[in-house]
């Protein structure tokens, strides 16, 4: 019996690609006979460095060097199965090349389990065509087919649902579990499971309940909220500690049929079985009744004779009351006694009564205490509430006090921060009033900076004025040095599309100085500040010198230094992030 398992772990970094391979390649665990790579792997050594490399050549050859870099499966098979360590590398080599083709798969069988199991690690990239690997849920489910097709080809067992390997039934409640994890916390019991403790408690609740209503009642009594709608396939149960479990978790893991239908089936079955008990139990209560209707019909007769003799004891009881009148009214008849109906004589009945009283008198004085206890209590109680008010006005008071006093502190810390905040302001405002003043003396004295700054402005003035004089009167170049005006049709035709290209030129020109502005007010800080400071400084300072050797307008290359310094910046930030 096979099962082929798709391991979801973090698969997105080189790290987890080489330890990955790196396990599967250990030698405590596979040898290299039983080792192989399908696709093109050129080293005659087989060692999870030269793999790993040889993966990662394949990705950066189609430039794909990141997102999911590897699939990791593992086929094993039952440890009562009848394959050798030599079949099941065979039959991973064969399902490698059947279902991953054109991936590069190292495939691998450990032998350090009691069951064998083969390791089939793929490169997420392909070596034919660079397309990355991607598998659905159907395909999980054809890779299913296709391991069970292979298995009975082989004349090896094939996994059935609710069936232990020796086709025996699973029974209901046996703990299945797909997860290793999972199985192992109920074999070794080593905590406690809220899963195991869902499943009790729907089986508890499950028991005479007939309605939906009523089990998320008695799921809700054993701690467990339900969340059952028609809008949602599963049914979750969360407990007290927000651990949540699904009905379809708990049917796995021990076989149960918890889900929307199992429920209603069983909710169904227990109503049929109680009115089925309660049809019964109202046949046994009529024919108890009517043999209890027997038995009094029985009895009619006795009840004649049970008269007679009341009777005859009414009459001896009569004859008695007779000779005890007789004997009370005899005089002289010892009075300290008690009659034969059990009176009291007069002796003991004053003595009773003093009885009494004594003991009335009792309760009267033990009332006055309670009654003065009570009081007393009351004051006691109501001064010590009095007092416990007036330490709580007490502690509101001090706490209020001690809020007052903290928003005043935090007043000061704001007013002293704004204060320092102030003076520095001054001092850069100070500094670079007179950074800005030497600036402008350099200026006044830099004749070469003058020339080019009055350049800068004066230049653009010139050819625009030269191109109204060319509009009015559009000529051209016959080659020797003559001008020769256009025939009325071409002079205007050069006129149209010569203002329609100037506007145009205008108009792209604006955009772009209106964009790099923009771009410049993001980019603005102290850095951007330093640098336009120190340019114009070192520009202004040097510019009959850089005008020597460079025949440049100067404010020309300050404004290109400047673009510099932003793009510079631009660059870094992007290129940090990136990095991120």
């Amino acid at each position: 019996m096979a099962v082929n398992k798709t391991i979801n772990k973090r698969t997105n970094t080189h790290g987890a690609m080489r330890n990955c391979i790196e396990y599967v390649l250990r030698q405590d665990k596979t040898s290299e006979q039983l080792a192989y790579v399908t696709g093109p792997y050129l080293h005659e050594e087989m060692n999870y460095d030269l793999v790993y490399r040889t993966f990662l050549e394949e990705k950066k050859l189609w430039n794909k060097d990141s997102g999911r870099m590897y699939a990791h499966n593992i086929i094993s098979w039952h440890k009562d199965e009848q394959i050798t360590q030599e079949q099941a590398f065979e039959f991973g080599k064969e399902f490698a090349e059947n279902w991953f083709g054109g991936f590069q798969t190292l495939v691998a069988v450990h032998k350090d389990k009691d069951h064998i199991h083969c390791h089939l690690v793929i490169n997420s990239v392909s070596y034919e065509d660079g397309r990355k690997l991607h598998n659905t849920k159907k395909d999980l489910e054809r890779m299913k087919q296709l391991t069970n097709q292979m298995c009975r080809e082989r004349g090896l067992t094939v996994a059935e649902k609710g069936k232990h390997f020796d086709g025996s039934q699973i029974e209901k409640g046996e703990v299945i579990a797909w997860s290793k994890d999972k199985y192992n916390l109920f074999r070794q019991q080593v905590k406690d499971s809220f899963v195991a403790d869902c499943a009790m408690a729907v089986l508890k609740a499950m028991e005479n309940c007939i309605s939906k209503e009523k089990f998320i009642e008695k799921m809700k009594q054993f701690g467990w909220s339900v969340n059952w709608t028609e809008k949602r396939k599963h049914i979750t149960f969360q407990n007290q500690d927000g651990k949540k479990v699904r009905d379809s978790n708990l049917s796995k893991t021990f076989h149960l049929d918890i889900c929307k239908e199992g429920l209603e089936n069983e909710f169904n079955g227990n109503y049929e079985r109680i009115r089925a008990e309660a049809e019964r139990t109202a046949g046994a209560d009529e024919e108890l009744t009517g043999y209890y209707r027997q038995v009094e019909a029985a009895c009619e007769g006795t009840g004649r004779n049970a008269g007679e003799s009341d009777g005859r004891a009414g009459r001896v009881a009569g004859e008695k009351s007779e000779d005890e009148r007789v004997y009370t009214g005899i005089p002289g008849k010892d009075t300290h006694l008690r009659n034969r109906n059990g009176l009291m004589s007069r002796s003991e009945q004053e003595l009773l009564e003093e009885e009494i009283k004594d003991v009335r008198d009792w309760n009267s004085k033990l009332q006055v205490q309670v009654n003065k206890s009570s009081v007393e209590a009351v004051d006691q109680a109501q001064q010590r509430q009095e007092e416990a008010e007036k330490q709580a006005k007490q502690a509101v008071a001090q706490v209020e006090r001690e809020k007052k006093r903290a928003d005043v502190e935090i007043q000061r810390a704001n007013l002293n921060a704004k204060r320092q905040m102030d003076i520095l302001k001054e001092k850069e405002y100070f500094w670079g009033a007179g950074y800005v003043t030497i600036i402008l003396f350099s200026i006044l004295k830099s004749s070469a900076f003058q020339r080019d700054l009055l350049d800068f402005f004066r230049v653009p003035i010139r050819w625009y004025c030269r191109f109204i004089e060319w509009l009015v009167i559009p000529t051209y170049d016959d080659g020797f040095g003559n001008q020769v005006a256009y025939q009325a049709g071409e002079a205007w035709l050069f006129r149209i599309l010569a203002l329609a290209l100037f506007i145009i030129i205008g108009v792209i020109s604006v955009l772009y100085i209106i964009e790099g502005i923009q771009i410049y007010k993001k980019q603005w800080d102290d850095i951007s500040k330093l640098c336009f400071l120190s340019s114009l400084a070192g520009i202004v300072v040097l510019g009959d010198i850089i005008r020597e050797w460079l025949p440049v307008n100067l404010l020309i290359i300050f404004l290109l230094i400047n673009i510099a310094m932003m793009v510079l910046k631009m660059w870094m930030k992007k290129s940090f992030r990136s990095r991120k």
